[in-house]
């Protein structure tokens, strides 16, 4: 190698692969398409004129190299310096590619929070390390997931799914979000050697008629359980969703917090007005078209009644003008800076550039990242949006939308999760008021005054002589209500003081206990849907498995401690594998175990004791609701005790 050509070449390869006409660029042969339906191009039509016309023009889909040209560029100039090139080109070779991709899932692509800061100008660290390299791991990588069902690619002398091409279809008839989250996921353990390719559709084959129900139950959930579910949505986020609220309630049951704030205005008839519209194409062929105001209002009752949405001309801003709170926005950002404004819009996310060029033209200068396209204009998406930001931990809200269902919608979950910044205010000094009124209540049955502290000596010498002449039973045989009665006034005065104690103890625990019975009840009717959702599970788990004289209840939870990573007490090495390939050998076991592992709504599965073998998953399972899932929900309740029966 000459050290000054090579020199020469590394240079010119790697500081020009940005060129669209560079070589490395254009020579990856075009292969692959999106099945998508959308426009090609969106035009900003009104906003601008002149030279300034051309800014506001933007494209629904990327060319796309699967491959970052610059990440080949350098590869190649490696294996040249290496002289490795008849070894590892084939890598490339297989991998670099080119096609069309739609921007929505470029975004997802590039999005810096999926790990790694996104893989926009680079692959994902597993990827060299893979004994044989497919690209395509870093579109799995996303969340949500791209899907691959929805591309189409040229392999051998043939048009079909790349998720065809990759050897894992699936039909048309499972292709609801649980399935192709488990094609994906099984994909990529494909990628990585964990499965080979024929256990993964044997797997995925499997878990078909599970997650279909499961699908079905994410509806159910939303209709009977929590509204603000996406019916559209896979189990996770579901999971997800109800994980937001309890991290969100236990964010606000705490006395003592940093406020942290945050804006959030909807854009249409709000920030801004336009002649944007919503084509509406109706079952019997018309088709109307709706302002953003009417979409916002009727979008649910038009796609129950069997509507499909054109949103072609709603992914511009067509004639934009300065909406009713446009200057509030304006002296926000002057007051708290933009970082923790947002944008929430019933349009398409595509529209998110138009709405920055418009926001930026008056003045308002949001991040793109802070501007959310929902494509739905259901007041329940848009309170879901902001129940994820309750558990990110913002707790000071101020919201704007010209949709009074949007605006409700959102103030009932703000409520139901206790972070309006006046409930919290109040909150604030909750220590105080609690160790005050109790301390007034004594006062007023005892006669000692509230504010006066006493050393733990007097204390008892105190106590002991006001107790002098009882001959009850002791304290310790009777119950919690038994014990309050002791310290109640007479009157009136002990009428309010019994009701203050319901308020404060018996209520926040009877509520707690509740929550608890709910949570063992709904991962019971989980665990038995589970069981129906699944051929081939037998009819009792307790049965021995075949090997030794374990039963298939050890065998699958000694396999979900395993994927958990968790030490499993008095059990061999060698036990411990036979165990797990005994379930991995059997692909309807297999998914069963990670179903239940994925049933613990978002908590892992309860570690092993030392007495594990003499339990069940049922056991289990209970045992973890007990044990984590009630210290949680007796939070609040906790707290109270520890306030008021402080020294």
């Amino acid at each position: 190698i000459d050290p000054i050509k090579f020199k020469f070449w590394a240079s010119w390869l790697a500081t020009q692969t940005d060129l669209s006409k560079h070589p490395v660029r254009v020579l990856a042969p075009i292969k692959f398409m999106s099945q998508s339906k959308i426009p090609y191009k969106m035009y900003g039509e009104g906003l601008f004129t002149g030279s300034e016309f051309n800014k506001a023009i933007y494209n629904n889909y990327v060319a796309e190299h699967t491959m970052p040209a610059n990440n080949v560029a350098k590869a190649l100039m490696v294996m040249v310096y290496n002289n490795t090139i008849d070894t590892d080109f084939q890598a490339i070779k297989n991998n670099y590619i080119q096609g069309q991709l739609t921007k929505v899932d470029d975004n997802r692509v590039n999005d810096k929070n999926i790990g790694e800061d996104g893989y926009k100008t680079k692959l994902p660290r597993n990827f060299w390390n893979m004994s044989n390299p497919n690209v395509w791991v870093r579109y799995l990588l996303g969340a949500p997931r791209i899907n691959l069902n929805e591309y189409i690619v040229y392999e051998n002398g043939k048009i079909m799914t790349v998720a065809d091409s990759l050897g894992l279809p699936l039909d048309k008839a499972f292709q609801n979000p649980n399935s192709v989250n488990a094609q994906n996921n099984l994909l990529k353990k494909v990628f990585t050697n964990e499965i080979t390719i024929e256990e993964a559709r044997l797997e995925l084959k499997k878990s078909e008629k599970v997650n279909k129900t499961s699908a079905k139950q994410v509806i159910i959930n939303q209709e009977t359980l929590f509204p603000l579910l996406n019916k559209e949505g896979d189990t996770e986020s579901t999971i997800k969703a109800f994980n937001d609220a309890d991290e969100t309630r236990t964010l606000a049951r705490k006395y003592s917090k940093e406020t942290k704030g945050i804006s959030v205005f909807d854009f249409d008839d709000t920030l801004a007005f336009s002649d944007s519209k919503v084509l509406v194409k109706m079952p019997d062929g018309k088709i109307t078209k709706i302002t953003p105001a009417e979409f916002a209002l009727g979008a649910e009752q038009l796609q129950a009644d069997g509507a499909d949405f054109d949103f072609s001309e709603f992914n511009k801003v067509v004639n934009g003008r300065k909406g009713p709170l446009a200057d509030l926005a304006l002296r926000r950002q002057e007051k708290f800076g933009s970082g923790d404004i947002f944008i929430l819009t019933a349009r398409p996310q595509l529209s998110a550039p138009a709405i920055k060029m418009f926001l930026d033209g008056i003045g308002l200068n949001i991040p793109l990242e802070n501007i959310t396209g929902l494509e739905n204009g259901s007041p329940e998406a848009k309170a879901l949006w902001v129940l994820d930001k309750t558990a990110q931990g913002y707790n000071d809200f101020y919201f704007a939308d010209d949709a009074l269902p949007n605006v409700q919608a959102v103030k009932n979950i703000l409520s139901q999760v206790d972070v309006k910044s006046k409930v919290q205010q109040a909150k604030s000094s909750k220590e105080v008021n609690l160790d005050k009124e109790f301390n007034v209540i004594i006062e007023q049955q005892s006669g000692k005054q509230w504010f006066k502290e006493y050393s733990n000596a007097r204390a008892r010498v105190e106590g002991k002589k006001a107790n002098k002449f009882e001959f009850f039973i002791p304290p310790s045989a009777e119950d919690f209500v038994g014990l309050m009665y002791k310290v109640l006034p007479k009157g009136e005065k002990g009428n309010l003081a019994m009701r203050w104690i319901n308020d404060n103890l018996l209520d926040p625990f009877n509520k707690a206990e509740q929550n608890v019975i709910s949570a063992k009840m709904a991962v019971a009717n989980d665990f038995q849907a589970l069981r129906k959702g699944l051929d081939n599970i037998p009819g009792n788990l307790m049965e021995e498995s075949g090997y030794s004289n374990f039963t298939w209840s050890q065998a699958l939870r000694v396999y979900i401690w395993n994927m958990q990573g968790d030490t499993i007490p008095g059990l061999s090495t060698r036990d411990n594998r036979s165990l797990v390939k005994l379930i991995e050998n059997n692909p309807s076991m297999k998914v069963f175990a990670e179903k239940i592992a994925f049933i613990q709504k978002g908590k892992s599965y309860p570690s092993p004791r030392d007495n594990w073998v003499g339990g069940s998953i049922t056991s289990d399972i209970i045992d973890g609701i007990q044990k984590v899932y009630r210290k949680e929900a007796l939070a609040e309740w906790q707290q109270n005790v520890d306030i008021i029966f402080s020294k």
